[in-house]
């Protein structure tokens, strides 16, 4: 018998879900509570368990493919060096190959549908942006730190902060696209136009040019949804009328941030520190090519007193892991790409869109493997992809208590 009738249950899994969704940008205390909170529910009862059966061989997969890989190295150096063995992979088993699959089981059994999971964390990002706009503006900064001219308002560090305006412009294009109605027409429109602005007030290079080439591709995707938008001239005039509304007064007031991103994207052709950084980590994959070598702060790279990781998720795979690392990662990032082309998802465009982003994200950037901005973004994709939008569609209907 049930500790919770099924709509209580459903009504814990939905603001569970909201509290992940609101609290994974900005870190925290109500991260950690929903990040392990959620998995333990599903787990506990049978109704749930149910659904998160159906796709437990890609908890397998992404489990041997990105946290094993990491296991064996730490035990590899454990045995050879002695000293114990690190939380890293469980914490990649758990955030990476666990708990996305836990959210598309949430959905599905609290029939928390897809379109009001994309709403919802567009209409968090507007918010995360909205403190991000305001605080670079006037300058305040509301977490603590002074990052100078770039946005970051309550995310510590403005690349991550930036790679989130953008996947979350992607989705709300994507929605644009495809709106019914004026009203939500309107509404993701001005949500373009606002995560666009904060996307480039955040000055990150690898997330603008991740979205700029993303765009592209659900362009190309969504060719037939984007031919239907532009021929209704109503939308076309309220786009329009967004972009002056928020984008021209913003050009004309700072165009001093205009020269800060472009000094910052020619200094990416002229003396970034991340080839310094690149050249260091490759150096140290030789001494142990196979498995790699754990974290420690003896094999980090430090500049001007600041310590620096590898600053690109293949190369953090490669060093870490060593070549069953690397080997793993492509093979998890290749099988998730083969699982959106071949599904009849309504979504697949905009999963693919944002894998593209995350891939190009972290090649310049975070790692998937720590980086809380980046493990959101990639278990929301994976449950974009696994989540029904109907469990009966698949004979799996929420079972009663």
């Amino acid at each position: 018998m049930s500790l919770l009738p099924p709509l209580n249950l459903r009504f814990v899994l939905i603001a569970l879900t909201l509290i992940w969704l609101i609290s994974f940008p900005a870190k925290g205390v109500f991260f950690q509570f929903s990040l392990y909170l959620l998995p333990v529910l599903v787990l506990a009862f049978r109704q749930t368990r149910l659904l998160l059966k159906r796709d437990s061989s890609v908890i397998l997969l992404l489990s041997v493919s990105l946290a094993l890989p990491l296991f064996l190295s730490e035990l590899w150096a454990l045995i050879v060096n002695g000293g114990a063995l690190s939380s890293d992979p469980f914490d990649v088993f758990w955030r990476l190959a666990m708990f996305p699959v836990v959210l598309a089981a949430a959905c599905d059994y609290s029939r928390f549908s897809i379109r009001k999971l994309q709403s919802s964390l567009v209409l968090f990002a507007v918010i995360y942006g909205l403190a991000g706009i305001g605080s670079s503006l006037l300058h305040l900064s509301l977490n603590g730190r002074n990052v100078g001219w770039r946005a970051t308002g309550l995310i510590s560090n403005s690349n991550p902060f930036g790679f989130l305006m953008i996947a979350a412009a992607l989705i709300s294009f994507q929605r644009l696209l495809r709106a019914v109605t004026k009203k939500e027409a309107l509404a993701f429109m001005l949500a373009v136009v606002l995560l666009l602005v904060a996307g480039v007030l955040s000055g990150s290079r690898s997330a603008l040019l991740g979205g700029v080439l993303s765009l592209v591709l659900l362009l190309v995707l969504q060719r037939e949804s984007l031919i239907s938008f532009l021929g209704d001239k109503k939308k076309i005039w309220i786009f329009g009328g967004a972009v002056t509304l928020f984008l021209v007064p913003l050009l004309l007031l700072q165009m001093g941030y205009l020269d800060q991103l472009q000094g910052r994207i020619l200094k990416a052709f002229s003396g970034d520190i991340r080839l310094q950084i690149w050249q260091h980590y490759l150096g140290l994959v030789s001494e142990n090519p196979f498995l790699g070598i754990p974290h420690s702060a003896e094999n980090r790279f430090f500049h001007h007193g600041k310590m620096h990781g590898p600053h690109n998720m293949y190369l953090s795979a490669l060093v870490h892991s060593g070549i069953v690392g690397l080997a793993g990662l492509l093979i998890g990032l290749g099988w998730l790409v083969k699982r959106i082309i071949c599904s009849v998802n309504t979504n697949k465009h905009l999963c693919l869109a944002l894998l593209l982003l995350l891939c190009l994200f972290c090649f310049f950037n975070s790692s998937l493997f720590g980086n809380e901005m980046t493990q959101g973004v990639f278990a929301f994709i994976v449950a974009m992809i696994l989540s029904r939008e109907s469990s009966l569609e698949k004979g799996l209907s929420s079972p009663s208590a």
